[in-house]
């Protein structure tokens, strides 16, 4: 722990943690805690993802661009290498020799700057593979053909050949079903999803089996008798030689190929197909080709600076079928998978709830096959070379919180625009329960992703109310999707992601006035990384394999949410708390399923209640998957009516447990005499971590309007503080201890947000001190004098009678004019007045102010308020306000002007580099902006711009 001395040495360069230094210094409080909140460690900073695009990049590129990550304190960056529309191809393809180059200057360059690195694990933002795959090792799938013949006499004749996608095919087997008296057609509803079928990206719909007693007409169905294996009637070339009993016969060959999905958006040297995941020769022939290959150039970077590889989210199809499949499948279900085949291609065997079995346990082995050969397996080979691995484990082509606990760190993502019809920021929450269950504090994020529709709008302030919800989700990394590596650094805004992502890059107008901004995510994301997560509730989700994470609904508490992998190694902990020996541990089970359980699992409930544990849930009726022994459903029923007794009984003992149904989980803990933990006015967002003897909460307020009120924490006998992560400030809070909680006062304006940190010590009861009146408030109404940098296309200087939005001004000048503009005024201050509150009312975007030219801090969301104290003078006193606008009305004004470089006609996107971009010549249509992919047009309206005001001054006690 730091000395005091140390202390002192540490807080005394910030003004704004003067305050905070008496404070710091009090007993009993974690010192390193409250250090590393005052200025918080590049570790802990806000990162971007920051891509190559199309091999875009030289090494002046790339310490300029690294030198301006740094500059504006962010922490790091995760590396891409993409190819997106509207971006022409640069001089490096992936993995040529000079992209190798290029890729340890990075590295290198990182570690000269202490940025953290990340790298994706393969080409484009979603890929293991690549060319270097060859496609008996890429992803596999099911693949067949039939014929149909008249049984009754010998046959004889060539089955044709499934599809071979990569000139590639293996046989599986031949089967043939008599459907004399069956329809032919598919039957079972959503089969595609069930049986693992897509390419790319399969959003976030699921799987599920038909509902429990659902069946199909007994003329669709096909008794298994009916069913005959007979590959060994087929020799190597096709010729099947099969003396076919009577009846209608339809003949399936079945094979395997690789399914055609390929690694996406990658440049044309990285795209190729994606590996096997259900086998660990995949991924460890990808991994010695491009990712052992990419440590190796990281040199001494490696393992420490660049310490990470990421897989993004799953866009690399559904896979159903490996190599390995039929012994796989055998060992761990207990029956052949080859005679149920048919069902794959939509037959109906024996009756729907045997197909829908037979479904979901290929599911459920594929689940496993890709857990355990894919996600556990990379983990093992980056852990083995001393590197971490990260990614987002959603929509995968198995049970996503399994996949997740195989992530040095689960990460999330959300948006800020164009979000459409799912909400991502659940994934925040599913990645912060892996993390909790599997001792993990760090919780990444893809951070504020958008469509075409964010067009440059984005800004700090905009942002933060989005970053407050994200950080109550339990995100502690924020990853900005996205930051592009600008080849050439006059094009400005220059290069974009087609029309993805946050437009943050080092060419946003203000870009650099976005550390106080990134300080804000660094202190919050500092103490929220430095303990878990305090949670109630444990969410223990279904066994379906596609089961995709829904949030659960609690006011008051929190929750985790637990896979069936992570499930096997909960107990019961002395005091009835269920949990993980040596991790997090719950007050209530909450059971989720769809009428189906595992026998495992009922048996696992039954024990947990007998020893303590409390659940709230519907007893099961089922098992999914093939009963195998003919008793597992019965095992199953008998197992629920013990635990949860007859429909009547909402609140059950058993044991030394508790079995609850019937109510909301608010309601069972309330049964069980657990009150909340915190009480907030209406509109807020919490999260609640814990450190030692050192809890803090987080609280937001994403609303547009003040919120005030009383605030009740479930706790006591400790000394509150208040830690406010804008400024670093920490000061005394005062308490009211009754019945075991803690109750204080709660003023939050719109869009902020505070710690409340509660350690040992005696907490302060006294109420805070009223702060004096301030004075009369004056408005500056002028005159200003306003002033445009050279060869922005406005005048130099102009002259203010009054403020008002660029947008308005007479001058096309200062109408089109996006970028940094001064206006200065002068105001008398009397003898003898020592503080007084400056006020700009509104401004577009952000702003700087200097009195007297001392700087007075850069201002990045509303209120746009300072105080002002050492650099007033009596007398006059002259102010300067920079403020700083977006990029969007220089955009719709050059776009009245022709178009620069070879464009596409429909959508404008860059198709060649113009010649004077490679020259390095000014634009000839006398643009002055610049961008891969237009999001605006011409005639478009103008945005407010600038210092609106009004302007005021207030005299302070």
């Amino acid at each position: 722990m730091p000395s005091t001395h140390r202390l002192r040495r540490i807080a005394a360069p910030m003004l704004a943690w003067s305050v905070a230094v008496a404070g710091l210094l009090a007993a009993d409080r974690d010192d390193a805690l409250a250090a590393g909140f005052a200025d918080p460690p590049t570790a802990y900073r806000p990162w971007v993802w920051a891509h190559w695009l199309h091999g875009n990049v030289d090494r002046a590129c790339i310490t300029r661009e690294l030198e301006a990550i740094q500059r504006v304190g962010l922490g790091g960056l995760t590396m891409f290498d993409v190819a997106q529309p509207g971006i022409p191809a640069g001089p490096h393809g992936y993995l040529s020799p000079g992209w190798q180059d290029l890729f340890a200057h990075e590295m290198a360059e990182a570690r000269r700057l202490g940025l953290e690195v990340m790298s994706h694990l393969g080409p484009g933002y979603s890929g293991s593979g690549g060319p270097w795959i060859p496609a008996e090792r890429a992803s596999q799938t099911i693949t067949e053909t039939t014929i149909r013949i008249i049984g009754g006499r010998r046959f004889t004749g060539v089955l044709p050949k499934p599809t071979a996608n990569g000139d590639w095919y293996r046989d599986v087997a031949v089967i043939a079903v008599d459907e004399t008296e069956a329809q032919a057609s598919p039957h079972i509803a959503d089969l595609d999803m069930k049986r693992l079928v897509w390419l790319n990206y399969i959003r976030w719909k699921g799987a599920a089996s038909a509902p429990l007693g659902a069946t199909v007409a007994p003329e669709l169905c096909i008794p298994r008798p009916r069913v005959q294996v007979i590959s060994g009637s087929m020799d190597r070339e096709g010729n099947l030689d099969w003396d076919a009993p009577p009846g209608t016969w339809t003949i399936f060959r079945f094979g395997h190929t690789w399914s055609g999905q390929k690694t996406l958006p990658a440049t044309p040297e990285g795209e190729g197909p994606e590996c096997d995941k259900l086998d660990p020769r995949g991924i460890r022939l990808h991994f010695e080709r491009v990712m052992q290959r990419l440590i190796d150039l990281g040199g001494p970077a490696s393992g420490t600076n660049f310490h990470s590889f990421f897989a993004d989210s799953w866009e690399a199809g559904g896979q159903n079928w490996t190599e390995r499949m039929p012994e796989e499948f055998l060992r761990r279900r207990g029956y052949d998978p080859i005679p149920f085949l048919p069902v794959m291609v939509g037959r109906v065997i024996q009756d729907l709830e045997t197909s829908e079995r037979f479904l979901y346990d290929l599911r459920q082995t594929v689940s496993e096959l890709a857990t355990e050969h894919y996600w556990a397996e990379l983990k093992r080979l980056c852990n083995a070379r001393g590197m971490r691995f990260a990614s987002q484990p959603y929509i995968t082509t198995g049970n996503d919180l399994d996949a997740a606990g195989h992530l040095d760190e689960p990460m999330g993502e959300f948006w800020s625009a164009g979000i459409g019809s799912v909400d991502y920021r659940r994934t925040v929450k599913l990645a912060a329960s892996a993390a909790d269950l599997h001792g993990r504090l760090r919780v990444g994020t893809e951070a504020f992703t958008a469509n075409v529709s964010e067009r440059w709008r984005s800004h700090p302030a905009l942002l933060k109310p989005l970053a407050d919800q994200i950080l109550c989700l339990g995100a502690n990394r924020f990853q900005v999707h996205r930051f592009a590596m600008q080849r050439f650094p006059a094009l400005r805004p220059g290069m974009m992601m087609g029309g993805w992502g946050q437009q943050y890059d080092s060419t946003q107008t203000w870009w650099e006035w976005s550390k106080p901004w990134h300080d804000y995510l660094g202190r919050c994301q500092y103490l929220l990384s430095q303990g878990p997560i305090v949670a109630d509730v444990l969410a223990v989700v279904p066994e379906e394999p596609l089961w995709r994470f829904e949030p659960l609904s609690l006011q008051g508490y929190d929750y985790d949410a637990c896979g069936p992998q992570r499930f096997r190694d909960i107990v019961v902990k002395p005091g009835g708390r269920t949990g993980i020996p040596d991790g997090p541990d719950y007050a209530l089970l909450v059971v989720q399923h769809d009428g189906r359980m595992t026998v495992e699992r009922a048996r696992q409930l039954r024990d947990l209640v007998q020893n303590g544990a409390t659940i709230l849930g519907e007893p099961p009726r089922a098992t999914p998957g093939m009963d195998v022994s003919g008793t597992a459903d019965a095992e199953v029923q008998s197992i629920a009516k013990a635990l949860w007794g007859t429909d009547r009984e909402t609140d059950r003992r058993v044991g030394q447990g508790r079995v609850l149904r019937g109510m909301t989980p608010e309601a069972a803990l309330a049964r069980i005499d657990l009150k909340p933990d915190t009480d907030l006015p209406k509109g807020l967002t919490w999260i609640h971590r814990r450190r030692g003897t050192t809890d803090w909460w987080f609280i937001a307020n994403p609303t547009d309007k003040p919120i005030s009120g009383t605030a009740t924490f479930r706790i006591r006998e400790r000394r509150a503080e208040r830690w406010d992560p804008e400024t670093g400030r920490i000061t005394p809070q005062p308490v009211q201890e009754e019945a075991g909680r803690s109750t204080t006062r709660l003023d939050l304006a719109a869009g902020s947000s505070v710690f409340f940190v509660f350690s040992p010590g005696t907490p302060d009861a006294a109420p805070a001190p009223v702060a004096p009146t301030p004075g009369t408030a004056t408005t500056l109404s002028g005159p200003w004098t306003l002033s445009f940098p050279p060869g922005s296309g406005a005048p130099s200087e102009v002259a203010l009678d009054r403020l008002a939005s660029w947008s308005e001004s007479s001058e096309a000048g200062i109408r089109g004019f996006s970028g940094t503009a001064t206006y200065r005024t002068t105001f008398t201050i009397a003898p003898g007045t020592q503080r007084v509150a400056l006020d700009l009312g509104r401004v577009a975007v952000m702003a700087r102010v200097r009195v007297n030219g001392t700087d007075q801090g850069i201002l990045w969301r509303p209120p746009f308020r300072v105080t002002l104290d050492h650099a007033l003078r009596p007398g006059a006193n002259v102010l300067e306000v920079e403020v700083v606008n977006l990029w969007i009305n220089r955009l719709i004004t050059d776009e009245a002007l022709p178009s620069s470089g070879q464009r596409d006609a429909k959508n404008g996107r860059l198709q060649a580099w113009p010649e004077w971009v490679l020259k390095g010549t000014a634009d000839p249509t006398g643009r002055r902006s610049f961008v891969t992919f237009p999001l605006w047009k011409k005639g478009e309206p103008l945005v407010e711009s600038g210092l609106i005001g009004p302007v005021t001054l207030q005299e302070l006690p």
